[in-house]
């Protein structure tokens, strides 16, 4: 098991097919019991993100309240936390130390 801090577009892939999609659907897939960390802001970007696709875009408007009840549940049911402390972390592309700081309730 291993923690994995995705931002909106990297969880997004989960829900709507882009390059990538593949790779973050076995990450996040229940039985590799992995912990999914989200900032509180990363909630509320995906449903921009999949509203925004469904207007005109690439997700048909009939499709957008599925991905939408979808990303909820998996959000309160499958692991996924909200990140609550500043965390250090290699970042996977850049390959630099960052620091990210998520929000506080």
């Amino acid at each position: 098991m291993a923690a994995f801090i995705f931002d909106a577009s990297g969880i997004v892939k989960r829900y709507l097919t882009e390059i990538g999609s593949g790779w973050v659907q076995g990450l996040t897939d229940p039985a590799a019991a992995h912990e999914i960390l989200l900032t509180r802001i990363t909630r509320v970007e995906i449903v921009a993100a999949i509203t925004r696709r469904s207007r005109g875009g690439p997700v048909p408007a009939t499709v957008a309240p599925a991905l939408l009840a979808q990303f909820r549940h998996d959000a309160a049911h499958q692991g996924v936390t909200r990140c609550r402390r500043v965390i250090r972390c290699r970042c996977i592309f850049s390959g630099k130390n960052d620091e990210l700081t998520p929000d506080f309730p």
